[in-house]
């Protein structure tokens, strides 16, 4: 654990600002907390603070702790690519930082999930212009348009997980309406995607998550649903915890996930992708990890 702390620390420290070189020196750290004046100080640039998306101390309580913080459905993680991951990588460490560092480990977890945002935007155009980002969106617009609207990076990943919903739920829906699903079953987006669980083989879907490392899959649904057993979980496969669980769960079970979604819910999820890398005249394919 430490040593993976260590890394996604040494990432965070080389993650791009926007901006040259600070200007301050380092201050020294002697509590196990610091203030916000002390964190626009430590980030300050030529004597002028940063636009930071810090939180305040009601939010940092609120969300510490929180089993799953993201509101979200299986399919929009695609549209993240491996973005998700550095989500997820950086949730952990604002959650879950050093104590004597507590502060500062939340504001590297919230640029790390910032970073992840800003990431997602430049490969989805269409997300950038149904929040008002515009097409092309740079991390420090990002910073300044969530400044304008009062959002911390809790409601960004928020917002823009709505608009990757709409994207993707527009595409599947072309493909085919699922029957099964009634009209209210589908009252949102992200609801309506959710639901869509239930369309899967139930078999496939089981073994999938049976194969899952022992170890691997506690960890998860002790996160997602910690009052959950291992077999109650695979024997009802309750749609939103395995919704959660899918959300939860590590980058190298994509692919085989990938492999047991229905045909036509799966073509329209690679339309919505291969629309939004299209727009962005893109070289490559930022989900080529997951294909097989």
């Amino acid at each position: 654990m430490k040593a993976i702390k260590s890394t996604l620390f040494a990432f965070t420290l080389s993650l791009p600002l926007d901006s040259p070189a600070l200007a301050q020196p380092p201050l020294a750290i002697s509590s196990n907390t610091l203030s916000a004046q002390d964190l626009e100080l430590l980030f300050e640039q030529d004597g002028e603070p940063m636009q930071l998306a810090l939180l305040s101390e009601k939010e940092m309580a609120e969300t510490k702790g929180a089993i799953w913080p993201f509101i979200s459905s299986w399919a929009t993680r695609f549209m993240w690519g491996g973005t998700w991951g550095s989500l997820l990588s950086g949730y952990d460490l604002f959650d879950d930082g050093f104590d004597g560092y507590k502060s500062f480990y939340q504001w590297a977890g919230a640029q790390i999930m910032l970073s992840a945002v800003a990431g997602t935007l430049a490969v989805n155009r269409g997300v950038g212009t149904l929040l008002g980002f515009g097409v092309h969106v740079t991390l420090s617009e990002l910073r300044q348009t969530m400044h304008r609207n009062g959002w911390n990076v809790f409601d960004t990943v928020d917002h823009v997980n709505d608009a990757l919903s709409k994207i993707v739920n527009d595409r599947v829906k072309k493909e085919t309406p699922p029957e099964s699903l009634s009209a209210s079953s589908a009252s949102s987006d992200s609801s309506y995607l959710v639901r869509l669980l239930v369309t899967f083989d139930q078999n496939k879907l089981r073994q999938f998550l049976s194969d899952i490392p022992r170890n691997s899959f506690d960890k998860i649904l002790a996160r997602v649903a910690s009052d959950t057993a291992r077999e109650d979980f695979l024997e009802r496969l309750p749609t939103e915890t395995v919704n959660d669980f899918l959300l939860a769960m590590p980058e190298e079970y994509m692919p085989d996930f990938r492999e047991i979604i229905p045909f036509r819910i799966m073509n329209g999820i690679n339309r919505a992708m291969a629309s939004q890398t299209h727009d962005r005249h893109l070289s490559s394919n930022p989900y080529e990890h997951w294909l097989r």
